[in-house]
């Protein structure tokens, strides 16, 4: 699933000047391409070092499942509810991610979904025996 228009065109716009930047480009290929590592990137600086830029390049020219602008002059992006509901949302369209993190936490799902066609109309759809287990580990 394609990252959302709006952060593709932002990360252009970004990309179109970078330059340089191969020990730290290095340094994320090696953090890629180690399959025990952490899954995510986190850039950080103070302003004006080109943490964008570089969160751009990544985007479009090594990937991501999901990401995040934050715009000073875009309040709605630093938002922390708005980032926490858009980085969901993207990976909640990643194919097979929701069941992953399901059953990462232990939960189970058992469902029987059965649809009548009736000449191309629906005429019927029940579903069975949806019954979730969840468990949850207590907070310390």
């Amino acid at each position: 699933m394609p990252l959302p228009q709006r952060i593709i065109s932002h990360a252009e716009r970004l990309d179109s000047n970078f330059v340089g930047r191969k020990s730290i480009l290095d340094s994320i290929e090696r953090w890629r391409s180690d399959p025990d590592g952490k899954r995510f990137l986190l850039v950080q600086g103070p302003p004006g070092v080109g943490k964008s830029a570089l969160a751009a390049h990544v985007v479009l020219h090594l990937g991501a499942s999901a990401a995040h602008f934050c715009i000073a002059r875009q309040r709605d992006t630093l938002d922390p509810l708005l980032f926490t509901t858009s980085i969901a949302q993207q990976l909640a369209n990643l194919p097979g991610f929701l069941s992953n993190v399901a059953r990462a936490y232990g939960f189970s799902f058992d469902v029987d979904i059965t649809v009548q066609n009736n000449y191309g109309q629906v005429s019927g759809i029940s579903v069975d025996t949806l019954e979730p287990v969840i468990n949850f580990m207590p907070v310390a």
